[in-house]
């Protein structure tokens, strides 16, 4: 049976070679801190593979305690080599030992500095195999190595650690058990960071239907670097403007306008051309474009341009116009004044051709910058996302929530009750992907940001209706569903209004508020104490007024979504989550029972077991870490490993949607 339908999915761990390639999911680990053992000796030629996580940290040279290492140990008569990933490490030197059990510990305490720790699919071959036998580095992500399919190896010893009751269990078939001293575990190399090595801005694939993309913002970021700097004239020095003008001071955003050699100054009454050239062969194309004003003196701002264009070339021949102004006015030192392009296009060269000063005397530019706008890239979401909602992950700031159906610049924010407000947010909806602009919420120079993306539609199990409030409480709206919807938000656009949440697990007559930390309530303002159906819901008196524009986002269990709740019970061995696929993201979460902040998790800012990194869709703060909101990600769904009351308390319903990288192919867990 083919199971590779899936091989873009992230994070997915797979194997094989040449075109059967099938998904290697690792499901389990075993936590190991006293002691194992094995039988037989250990044969002239052998490879052992395998993932190794350490519980305690040391100072040699595998001592990170959070991730797992996928390690290779080669033994060819009396060299031993060790592999980390792909990278060979010294040759071990050091006792192997009577078993195989005793050769690995032995070399894990020269490498880790203990044998104690997580264990996850240990593989054992009498020959010679090299690390690729075992390993591949992921075709999707620079760096990240995964387990291949073992088929075809001539496997002495296979433990996957699957039986709880029978840990050492050999099943290879070849009856080479193994006895371990230990606990089951799903922390495993396939929910680990350690093995991946990807830096900001990314963009990381789940699915056709949902992605959650970490990049890093780029709004402001001046991109006149890596290039050459001319001018057509600069300044030479002497009285009466000063020494030390330098044309690179015309681009230099991190010194801008300090000294004089941060700004440049013509040699020109009245003008001067600041050109920046990325080289033959190197084209940006620019959106937007900034000047900041000279500082000088206090009338610094004086010499900066009033009549100028700004222009692209291919070759530094021909120049196309891409902004014009005449009589700009600056009135400050300091002062940034941004400009749009007219025709944004890719150039070679981009060039500042002032032709009147506002003193007109020769022209000063305390910084020229050029801007790109960020055209984020979904090429597996045929047609691109309907819905994205983007956190400024590293400060303070509004979530920032955008639909194709009503379209950009409507921005709505989950932490608040405000009406919608038109902000340079997602400019546009693509059919690969969406464009963001330069709003500090989501596009803020070199912050890290995590954004949710979706694809509505019945299939998918999404709908995003619009609708217009008739004045008449139990009014019906029409969806495309074909099922009832199990989870909805709804919110008035036109006007201030809370988030009202519908759960199927709490029914219709009951509500919670997306934008508070309020407990349930029970009231008919809400649903009208009114089932939703496969083909309408029903609003109550709170969300009917006459005229008034609403928007709800409709979801229905499928093979993406799944609305699920769950009673607390205080405990560390919380309850489990069946969503029955591979959990990409948690982006709802709230203990019903109590004032309780909303809590969100994903399975790609957090990549390990627990899933402790959270944000929170009802306050503008940046993300968090705590135990207390964590999760354990499994191969069918989630459990629980605290006993906070916010996210565990004993007999606290709990309700949320999660969204799923899968289900058709769950099987090849």
């Amino acid at each position: 049976m083919d199971l590779c339908h899936d091989t873009d999915s992230l994070p997915l761990l797979c194997g094989g070679s040449g075109a059967n390639v099938f998904p290697v999911r690792i499901g389990y680990s075993a936590l190991l801190e006293s002691g194992y053992s094995s039988t037989g000796a250990v044969a002239t030629d052998c490879t052992i593979a395998f993932g190794f996580k350490p519980t305690a940290a040391s100072t040699v040279p595998l001592n990170d305690t959070d991730g797992h290492y996928l390690l290779t140990i080669q033994k060819q008569g009396g060299t031993v080599k060790v592999w980390k990933q792909g990278v060979q490490l010294a040759d071990y030197t050091g006792a192997v030992g009577a078993t195989h059990a005793e050769f690995v510990a032995n070399v894990l305490v020269a490498y880790c500095g203990n044998s104690k720790g997580y264990y996850s699919r240990l593989a054992i071959v009498q020959c010679v195999k090299s690390f690729l036998d075992f390993w591949e580095l992921s075709p999707d992500v620079t760096g990240l190595w995964r387990p291949r399919n073992l088929a075809g190896l001539p496997l002495h010893t296979l433990l996957d650690f699957g039986d709880a009751a029978n840990l050492g269990l050999d099943v290879s078939g070849n009856g080479n058990d193994w006895v371990l001293n230990g606990l089951q575990s799903d922390d495993t190399p396939t929910d680990n960071a350690t093995t991946r090595e990807w830096a900001e801005p990314a963009i990381l694939k789940s699915s056709a239907v949902a992605d959650v993309v970490l990049r890093q913002g780029m709004a402001g970021v001046q991109q006149f670097v890596g290039g050459t700097p001319s001018a057509s004239s600069t300044w030479p020095g002497g009285s009466p403007y000063g020494t030390g003008y330098t044309v690179e001071g015309g681009f230099d955003s991190a010194n801008a306008y300090l000294t004089h050699a941060d700004i440049w100054m013509s040699n020109e009454v009245g003008g001067g051309t600041l050109t920046y050239d990325f080289g033959e062969g190197n084209t940006k194309e620019l959106s937007s474009f900034g000047i900041l004003s000279s500082n000088i003196n206090e009338t610094g701002y004086s010499y900066s341009p009033k009549d100028f264009v700004i222009e692209g070339s291919l070759d530094n021949k021909t120049w196309t116009p891409i902004v014009t102004k005449t009589g700009e006015s600056f009135t400050a030192s300091n002062q940034l004044k941004t400009y749009p392009a007219n025709s944004p296009a890719a150039y070679r060269s981009y060039r500042l051709r002032t032709t009147a000063t506002l003193n007109g005397d020769r022209v000063q530019v305390g910084c020229f910058y050029g801007y790109m706008e960020t055209k984020v890239l979904l090429p597996d979401m045929e047609g691109g996302p309907d819905f994205v909602n983007i956190k400024n992950r590293d400060g303070v700031s509004d979530w920032i929530l955008t639909d194709s159906v009503r379209g950009i610049w409507r921005a709505l924010s989950t932490n608040s009750d405000a009406a919608r407000v038109w902000r340079y947010g997602v400019t546009a909806f693509n059919p690969d992907g969406y464009t963001l602009g330069d709003d500090v919420n989501v596009n803020t120079g070199n912050d890290k940001f995590v954004d949710l993306c979706l694809k509505a539609g019945p299939e998918q199990g999404m709908a995003i209706v619009p609708y217009t409030g008739g004045g008449v409480a139990g009014q019906q709206i029409a969806h495309n569903l074909g099922k009832a919807p199990t989870f909805m938000l709804v919110k008035r656009t036109s006007n201030v209004s809370d988030w009202a949440v519908y759960h199927s697990a709490l029914g219709a007559t009951k509500a919670l508020k997306l934008n508070k930390t309020d407990a349930v309530v029970t009231s008919a303002h809400y649903w009208h104490d009114t089932e939703p159906t496969a083909t309408h819901f029903t609003v109550g008196d709170w969300f009917v007024g006459s005229g008034s524009e609403y928007i709800a986002y409709l979801f229905t269990d499928s093979d993406i979504f799944k609305a699920f709740s769950y009673i607390g019970n205080g405990s560390v061995d919380g309850p489990f989550v069946n969503l029955g696929g591979k959990l990409l993201s948690v982006p709802f979460r709230k203990n019903t029972s109590i004032a309780a902040n909303w809590y969100g998790n994903d399975t790609i800012r957090s990549q390990f077991n627990s899933l402790n990194q959270a944000l929170y869709p009802n306050e503008s703060s940046g993300e968090a870490t705590s135990a207390s909101y964590g999760i354990n990600v499994t191969s069918q769904g989630f459990k629980i490993p605290t006993s906070a009351a916010v996210t565990n308390g004993s007999g606290n319903l709990v309700i949320g949607l999660a969204i799923l990288e899968s289900t058709k192919y769950s099987n090849a867990f």
